[in-house]
């Protein structure tokens, strides 16, 4: 209850803060339901009163800080991320009402949002303001992707200010290169096959890459002697991103005879999975594969048809009293024409077909037996024996060593006759004692012939300076050891000048980089490779292919002047060159700006 002065009396006047209705409770008395009145009247008579407003009328105010909320957004389920206005006010005659609108929702602790009904401030009783009040907001979970601008509006009785929010739900998506792997291949006993790759990434995402291989596959990050097979792989988006990531596959090993079509599974919450089918076959048991090189009985060779072993037996030879090294080996009858090379210093060797020994005389310490079959000949066993000669001692005309340009330590032999050797170790010393030297090389096998034979082992593990001792330890087979030296050297690092720098394979760079219209892309390769190099769009789409073939070893380039297959030219955007040499890819990212 206020008390009001007027002109020609002194009444009491109630009112409430808020707007309402004006009652005439008595000749001097005026009820102010819900009216914002504090004035100087006249009364005139018991039924007509003259309101007189002495001085300004009453000053209504809202003000919000800021009026524009961006950025919203979030992948998957939501809600996104709150952010807030501030609004304030004075003269206020109703309550204050905040409203969200559709596709977001409103708090005023940050904690409990609302979205179906405004937010009520209350001004106070004494000024009718309400001081800064932090108003949060955000977009609503589980909206469709898509983007989102939108109002809040801020309204109390006649006056109204607005705040206006924008935001965006985005679209998980994982992107696949390479999502088909065909001819994973072994035979029965062998194994695992070779790898394949795939490549991997993300955008937008709301949480982890799985990849799962299926039951008779495995995967890994890394490839080679590095292949550590994982299940499942885990890739980590970093702000809602995963970057390019190769993933190696291939088909497990010890399995038995069958065909493997399976699929990989790649997935991430909400985005949509993606499959990689592999393609694959484990082929019947074979003792011997076709062009893998054996070595049996010190004997070096090479199949040209997948064989198996043979039974051992091996027919009288017409020379009883020779001294042989026999083999016997089993073919089916897929095969019509088979060969088998081997190293050797025998005189000749001799295989047994149709009941009778043909001689195949020595060439170059090779024995090669080309052996034909008529056709439905079922399976058939070929014993093959090479002529012994007496033995030879091991003769070493050279044991020398010598610094490299990669600061290794290069020993070198040449053996001037060998037979009956198994091979040879290495030993080094920091003192001329081979008894406190230690071996650093695997065995070195010999070659077992009458000729010259050259070997290079390189000591890669020197980290001091200082004199190095080298003794070479001759192994035969039947345990007999010879050593040889010792030789040393006076290591100082540096000696020899700075070494070239070694040749890696791989895109080695990508310039201009932003580029118009071309761009020259520098590769490299270690080892002579068979090369193709394919570039992408953003969507994963092939725009670019270049069959380049097979390479020799060292430092190339390729000029792509931003054209696709078609000779269209290629429009303003991301695109991925990728390298393919032999079994391993390779990806850099490039962009076109017109």
């Amino acid at each position: 209850m206020k008390k009001l002065l007027f002109s020609s009396l002194l009444i009491f006047v109630i009112f409430p803060l808020f707007g309402g209705q004006t009652k005439l409770h008595s000749e001097k008395e005026i009820v102010l339901d819900n009216s914002p009145i504090v004035n100087l009247c006249e009364f005139k008579s018991p039924s007509h009163i003259n309101m007189n407003f002495d001085g300004p009328p009453p000053h209504y105010w809202i003000d919000v800080e800021p009026q524009e909320l961006s950025g919203f957004y979030y992948q998957g389920l939501g809600p996104s991320s709150s952010q807030y206005f501030i609004v304030s006010g004075g003269g206020l005659l109703d309550y204050l009402y905040i409203y969200a609108p559709n596709n977001y929702e409103i708090s005023i602790d940050d904690g409990n949002y609302i979205s179906d009904q405004p937010i009520k401030l209350s001004p106070d009783h004494d000024f009718f303001s309400i001081s800064e009040t932090p108003i949060y907001v955000r977009l609503k979970d589980n909206l469709p992707v898509g983007t989102y601008n939108d109002t809040v509006s801020i309204i109390s009785g006649p006056i109204s200010e607005f705040v206006t929010c924008s935001g965006t739900v985005y679209q998980p998506e994982i992107v696949v290169f390479n999502p088909d792997l065909t001819v994973f291949y072994y035979y029965e006993g062998y194994g695992p096959s070779d790898e394949q790759s795939f490549t991997v990434s993300g955008n937008n995402l709301a949480s982890d890459i799985i990849i799962s291989p299926p039951d008779h596959y495995e995967i890994s990050t890394e490839s080679g002697e590095y292949f550590n097979s994982q299940n499942p792989i885990t890739l980590t988006p970093v702000g809602g991103y995963v970057s390019f990531q190769n993933i190696y596959v291939r088909l497990k090993q010890a399995l038995v005879e069958g065909e493997y079509n399976e699929d990989i599974t790649v997935i991430s919450d909400y985005a949509e999975p993606c499959i990689i089918n592999c393609y694959g076959a484990v082929g019947p048991h074979f003792d011997y594969l076709a062009d893998r090189e054996y070595t049996e009985k010190g004997i070096k060779f090479v199949i040209n048809n997948n064989c198996n072993r043979g039974s051992g037996y091996i027919p009288q030879f017409t020379n009883p009293d020779l001294i042989y090294t026999d083999f016997t080996f089993s073919v089916d009858n897929s095969i019509e024409n088979w060969t088998i090379t081997m190293w050797t210093d025998a005189d000749f060797g001799a295989y047994y077909q149709n009941e009778e020994w043909h001689i195949v005389d020595n060439n170059g310490g090779q024995v090669v037996f080309n052996i034909s079959f008529a056709s439905g000949k079922g399976i058939v066993e070929i014993p093959v024996i090479l002529y012994k000669p007496p033995t030879l001692s091991v003769q070493l005309s050279a044991f020398i060593l010598n610094l490299n340009s990669q600061y290794g330590i290069n020993v070198m032999w040449i053996s001037q006759s060998e037979t009956g050797l198994n091979g040879y170790y290495v030993h080094r010393g920091t003192v001329d004692d081979l008894s406190q030297a230690t071996i650093i090389s695997p065995l070195i096998r010999a070659s077992n012939t009458s000729h010259q034979q050259i070997y290079l082992y390189t000591d890669k593990d020197i980290y001091e300076p200082g004199t190095y001792y080298y003794w070479l330890e001759a192994q035969d087979y039947d345990g007999y050891v010879t050593y040889y030296g010792s030789r040393s050297l006076n290591y100082e690092f540096g000696n020899n000048g700075t070494p070239d720098i070694p040749l890696v394979t791989g895109i080695r760079s990508i310039y201009p980089n932003p580029f118009n219209p071309s761009a020259t892309i520098m590769y490299e390769l270690e080892q002579p490779a068979n090369v193709n190099i394919e570039i992408y769009n953003n969507r994963g789409q092939i725009v670019r292919s270049f069959a380049i073939g097979q390479k020799e070893k060292g430092r190339y380039k390729l000029l792509w002047d931003g054209t696709d297959n078609s000779g269209s030219v290629c429009g303003t955007g991301i695109y991925f060159i990728k390298m393919q040499a032999g079994k391993e890819s390779f990806i850099k990212k490039a962009a076109l700006i017109k």
